[in-house]
């Protein structure tokens, strides 16, 4: 990598397990541990004002559509509407929630319903992954892809 290139800071937020994201695969990654608003990830300088991924199990999310809704919901409230929002589903896909693949009684259809409702309202894509292996690689990327699209935007500006 040459050394002019430059590091991408990722926000973790405190309240993601220490130790779960480390990133330690990408060489150009510097982590900052910071209590973010909205989200578990967001990338230095813009925060989660900007951009944010939540990142969540497909229990977890269960939980947060049901036991949770009320904490769940007034995250996705609090977000600035402008911001770039990714739900980032681990441990599971579309197909586990349809066929009720999940530690959870939540019915599947219902499951599905809040999901989909929810991205509408408050306007955040969703991307599935099968573990956390896979949810660093996305994090990064997105973190990286947002950085470009910035940077890109600003060069018109």
């Amino acid at each position: 990598m040459p050394e002019n290139k430059k590091k991408i800071c990722i926000i973790c937020d405190t309240r993601e397990p220490s130790g779960l994201y480390m990133f330690k695969k990408f060489k150009d990654v510097f982590i900052i541990r910071d209590n973010l608003t909205c989200g578990d990830f967001s990338v230095f300088p813009y925060g989660d004002n900007e951009f944010f991924v939540e990142r969540k199990t497909v229990a977890d999310l269960s939980s947060s559509f049901t036991s949770g809704r009320e904490r769940f919901e007034a995250e996705w409230k609090r977000a600035n509407p402008d911001a770039q929002k990714i739900l980032l589903i681990e441990g599971g896909g579309f197909v586990d929630i349809l066929t009720g693949n999940y530690r959870s009684n939540f019915n599947p259809a219902s499951f599905l319903g809040s999901l989909f409702s929810w991205s509408m309202k408050y306007k955040f894509n969703i991307i599935f992954v099968a573990n956390s292996a896979e949810g660093q690689i996305a994090v990064y990327w997105l973190c990286r892809e947002f950085l470009r699209q910035k940077k890109l935007q600003e060069a018109k500006n």
